[in-house]
Parts: C-alpha cells; sequence; structure tokens
C-alpha cells in the first residue's frame, strides 16, 4: 500500500511537470507570434515591346537592422524557385516569390539572388540574356521599414521590363536590372479609361527624376 501510495504521488507529480511545460511552451509559441510580423515579397513589372522576358528567381533575403554587416541577411521561404516571365505581371498583375514570420523591428534591405537560366522571346525565338558577375551575388535594395507585431506587410519588386534590357554591339542581349520597390503601407494608384483600347498608348506618370512607363494591352 504504502509503495503503491508513493507511485501514485509520483504520477501525480509527473502530470503536474507535463502540464507546466505544456503551458510554458504554449505561452512560448503564443508571445513568438505576437511578437512577430509576416513579410510578403511579390514580383511584378513594367512591360517591354518583347514577347517574353524570362528571369530565373533562385533566392531573396532581408537584412533585419538598419546597420551593414552580413549576419544580419536572413533567406525567406521562397515559393517556387525557377523560370519568370515578367511580362505575365503587369498592369496590376503579381505573384508571391517568398514570405516569411520575422521579428518586429526594422528592416533595411532585400536582395534577389538570379540564376543564368535568363532568356528573351522576339518573334518566337529565344535569346539567351546573360548577366553582369557582380548581379549574381544579389539584387540588393534599400527599404528602411519598420514591422510591427502582428501586421501583414507586401513588398513588391518591380521590374521594368523595356529598360532593363541592352543590345551588345554583337548583337546579344544583356540584362541589367532596372528595378524599384514599393511596399502596400506607401504606394498608391492612378486609374483611368483608356477609348479607344485599339490604340495602345504608352503611359508614363513622372516624379522628379523617377519615371513609371506601362502600356496598356490591344
Amino acid at each position: 500500500f504504502i509503495i503503491m501510495k508513493k507511485l501514485s504521488q509520483i504520477t501525480i507529480l509527473s502530470l503536474l511537470l507535463i502540464s507546466f511545460f505544456t503551458v510554458v511552451f504554449i505561452s512560448c509559441d503564443k508571445d513568438d507570434d505576437e511578437d512577430s510580423a509576416t513579410l510578403e515579397v511579390r514580383l511584378t513589372d513594367a512591360p517591354g515591346d518583347y514577347d517574353a522576358v524570362n528571369i530565373d528567381v533562385q533566392n531573396v533575403q532581408i537584412h533585419a537592422g538598419m546597420n551593414e554587416d552580413e549576419g544580419g541577411w536572413q533567406t525567406l521561404d521562397i515559393v517556387e524557385a525557377g523560370i519568370y516571365n515578367l511580362l505575365e505581371f503587369n498592369n496590376g498583375m503579381d505573384v508571391l516569390l517568398a514570405s516569411a514570420q520575422l521579428p518586429a523591428g526594422n528592416v533595411s534591405q532585400m536582395r534577389l539572388f538570379l540564376g543564368d537560366n535568363n532568356s528573351l522571346e522576339i518573334d518566337s525565338e529565344t535569346i539567351p540574356l546573360s548577366i553582369n558577375v557582380a548581379d549574381m551575388s544579389g539584387l540588393k535594395f534599400n527599404i528602411n521599414a519598420h514591422l510591427k507585431a502582428g501586421v501583414t506587410y507586401k513588398l513588391w519588386i518591380d521590374f521594368d521590363a523595356g529598360k532593363s534590357i541592352f543590345e551588345t554591339g554583337s548583337g546579344e542581349y544583356k540584362l541589367i536590372p532596372v528595378i524599384r520597390t514599393f511596399n502596400e503601407a506607401t504606394s498608391g494608384a492612378i486609374e483611368g479609361t483608356v477609348d479607344p483600347v485599339e490604340s495602345a498608348p504608352l503611359i508614363s506618370v513622372i516624379n522628379g527624376l523617377d519615371t513609371i512607363t506601362t502600356t496598356i494591352p490591344e
């Protein structure tokens, strides 16, 4: 009887300890959620006069904090690495590249890593797009944003396909990305109607030295 009583006491104590640690772990997880923000990185494009502009997206990184140390870089969970046709994501269309739960606080920069399988399509012909070696180490953008806990932030990488492609003297094409970034909190929108649509106008928005250009598809 004494042995069974002691075993019962040990069992009750064990259950209490398990319950205690379970509560602690659940509480920690809850605190983590309350102290983090969600960041979504999306790709969009200002169209160019090509059949397709294919870029080889491999990786996305974000830099936490406001200093320049390399230790602050964090790789985001990319949705799908591979080839993206920029011309599929213009006139308000976009695609989710990566997302992550990040601690609330400052983020200063982002890096987009491209592979070497980039190409251009003109009149049904696929032409390789070369890229600078320096760009292979990551296209860097300044963000300088403050993430608040419990908030989802959307950050767009806006390629300008028309300005990003250059033909060399030897007839080859080079990809020198012209990109701007914007987020949902600070972005604006311009809406209007084109009549007739068949006119296929070229529309530009100019703000100081910054110009954004788009076309209306027929």
